[in-house]
């Protein structure tokens, strides 16, 4: 019995650690996302730099930010610091996407006259940072936060169990104690871990996320908000408040002390612009070399061998790869669009009660680490070659179908005007021909941006989707994530940055081709209101 309890109580310990690491990350995140989402949308320099930039990093696989986190954070920081902070960084590139394009979205929606205002009366940079650009974001971050934080959770066991090489590090956590406990043959230990890694995702979306979104979207969704609105959420603004006033006030003494400083010395000092900027690159470079530097001297246990990359090879798992993609894509986006039409449905008969529901149910399916669907499904998995690829089209869409997923039901569903859904009910236009005429139309921007972060998310998962290692067994069904998995487990660095570098090509090039197309065909033909 005290066995089994203690079983539990490590179990819900791992899952804090877990808890905390997401946390961190998710305000890191947020930060970030805020800091790059407004110098994107107010400014077009960085815009045009930094928009394709970031298309492209959120397309690439957790896998393809290892060798940063080992060979730069973990070999630099000491011990378990390194460790942590390697964990923390990759679950940031799984949470921060959506959230930089979310405040990108709100800002560029923004009235042209607050700028101007903003202008006219030499507004300081953090009060337009917190008190106009963070407030204009807030429904947006929150909106985008079911989503985000749905996408740390699918990497969770990949962030806490880092494998490159020869070197594995690990870390504490409900992702790691259940990648151990059926690699040991422990299931009754498995079992107990996912249950509790779904009680404890239910609670953050129950008690935290749905109440946030509920506010921003003004949808209901399944909550329990007394937590959120009495303790949460106030001591949210109390501190975001006090860093503001902190941050305005330096902002003001430091200007002023520079004002006086100029007035004393400008007539003896002058630097140009053009000079400033370019001593700052050069700090920024220096820093980076001794950086790298740093961290290649110590990294003494990993080696890099010469590259071999077949060419043949790779356009060969590139072509399995785009394939298995786009269908995943379109079949994700072919169930979002399902579930929304049940969802309106049944809107008039139940008032939104099956909407939540399926709203709950994709929240705790998307927040399922991938890995857990192998050893969940195992007896499908090695039951066959067919098997092996359910299991892997289930993995392809837990990755990428709930970005469509949420923006259509949630975004999409709240485009559709109303009137034109009377006047259907009138004429009693049903069928195939309200999907085709009204409904799916009514939605277009929403599919449009659901199926372009459903890209990303799927490319993310060729990792987890086309190559597992079960306690020795593998499954291996070719691909660039298989192909990916196969260059870090043998140590051939250079293969791997060669295959990734081609990889982020190929998704620029499909990125320009066909959904800049796509974006401006839907911006041409349809209009939000």
């Amino acid at each position: 019995m005290f066995n089994i309890f203690f079983s539990y109580t490590d179990l819900f310990i791992a899952l804090l650690y877990s808890m905390m690491r997401m946390f961190i990350a998710y305000m890191i995140s947020v930060i970030l996302g805020l800091i790059i989402g407004v110098s994107m949308a107010r400014n077009r320099y960085v815009e045009a730099i930094l928009l394709p930039v970031l298309d492209v990093l959120q397309s690439i696989p957790i896998l393809g930010f290892f060798p940063v986190a080992i060979l730069i954070l973990i070999k630099m920081l000491p011990g378990w610091l390194g460790i942590e902070t390697a964990v923390i960084f990759l679950l940031i590139t799984s949470l921060l996407w959506n959230i930089i394009f979310g405040v990108y979205s709100s800002l560029k929606a923004l009235d042209p006259s607050i700028n101007d205002l903003v202008k006219v009366y030499r507004i300081g940079f953090f009060t337009r940072f917190f008190r106009i650009y963070s407030v204009a974001s807030a429904r947006s971050i929150a909106a985008n936060s079911v989503i985000s934080w749905a996408g740390g959770w699918f990497f969770l066991t990949s962030a806490e169990v880092l494998t490159l090489g020869g070197g594995e590090y690990e870390v504490k956590g409900i992702g790691a104690e259940l990648i151990k406990s059926f690699a040991s043959g422990d299931y009754n230990r498995f079992v107990a871990g996912l249950i509790t890694l779904i009680l404890g995702i239910m609670f953050t979306y129950v008690f935290i996320w749905n109440p946030m979104a509920s506010e921003s979207v003004n949808r209901r969704l399944v909550s329990i908000d007394f937590i959120y609105k009495r303790f949460i959420k106030p001591l949210a603004r109390s501190l975001w408040n006090l860093i503001a006033i902190v941050l305005e006030r330096l902002e003001l003494y430091t200007r002023s002390l520079f004002n006086n400083f100029l007035k004393r010395h400008m007539s003896r000092i002058y630097v140009s612009k053009k000079v400033a900027i370019k001593i700052t690159f050069i700090i920024i470079v220096i820093t980076t070399i001794i950086s790298l530097n740093m961290s290649l001297i110590k990294f003494e246990s990993f080696t890099i061998k010469p590259a071999g990359t077949d060419m043949s090879r790779f356009l060969l798992n590139t072509l399995l790869s785009l394939s298995r993609v786009s269908g995943v894509v379109f079949i994700g986006i072919l169930l979002s669009i399902m579930l929304t039409y049940i969802s309106y449905r049944s809107s008039y008969k139940d008032g939104g009660i099956i909407f939540m529901l399926i709203i709950l149910l994709g929240e705790l399916l998307a927040s399922m680490p991938a890995v857990f669907w192998w050893p969940i499904l195992y007896s499908i998995a090695y039951s066959g070659i067919a098997g092996s690829y359910i299991v892997s089209l289930i993995v392809f869409l837990q990755g990428s179908m709930w970005y469509s997923y949420f923006n259509i039901l949630i975004f999409g569903l709240s485009s559709v005007r109303r009137d034109l859904m009377e006047l259907a009910d009138i004429y009693k236009i049903k069928g195939s021909i309200f999907l085709r005429k009204i409904f799916i139309p009514a939605m277009i921007p929403s599919i449009a941006a659901g199926g372009l972060s459903a890209w990303g998310g799927a490319w993310n998962s060729t990792i987890v989707a086309e190559y597992i290692d079960l306690g020795g067994r593998k499954i291996d069904l070719d691909g660039l994530g298989a192909l990916l998995n196969i260059y870090a487990s043998e140590n051939r660095f250079t293969d791997l940055m060669i295959t990734l570098l081609y990889m982020i090509l190929i998704i620029i090039l499909i990125n320009k081709l066909v959904w800049r197309e796509v974006f401006k065909r839907v911006s041409r033909r349809f209009m939000v209101d």
